[in-house]
């Protein structure tokens, strides 16, 4: 990162290494280097400009990569909801839990939560297979 830092700040004017969108994008460059998915949502959601639709590339596997940890970390279960709004379906828990059930989760008897006892092969969803990362 600081290797990337000092080659930007030595290339260009600092009107550009300072602007919103290399700002951004260096920040979203941290969040997938650390596998930080929330800081990556955040991001996704305060894009400028068309940076949004150069982040939908990493979308995918950020969202996968998110679920596998989310199911080593919470045991035995944790709320449907919490994961879906997590990994960016905030809003839109139908097509959250259809994502979740895809990947090969499966949920406890009142469909509100993800046992994660018996979640540890997941599968890459069809979208998550054309990515960048």
């Amino acid at each position: 990162m600081l290797t990337l830092l000092g080659e930007i700040h030595s290339n260009y004017d600092i009107s550009v290494v300072e602007s919103d969108e290399v700002v951004h994008a260096l920040k979203v460059r941290a969040a997938v280097a650390t596998n930080d998915y929330i800081a990556f949502f955040r991001l996704l959601e305060t894009a400028p400009r068309m940076s949004f639709y150069l982040m939908q590339y990493l979308v995918s596997a950020v969202r996968f990569s998110a679920l596998k940890t989310m199911m080593k970390v919470y045991k035995p279960t944790v709320e449907l909801e919490f994961v879906t709004d997590s990994i960016g379906f905030r809003g839109d828990c139908e097509v959250g839990r259809g994502y979740v059930l895809e990947a090969g989760a499966k949920l406890t008897e009142g469909g509100k939560q993800i046992d994660t006892r018996v979640n540890e092969a997941l599968i890459v969803p069809a979208d998550a297979e054309d990515n960048l990362i």
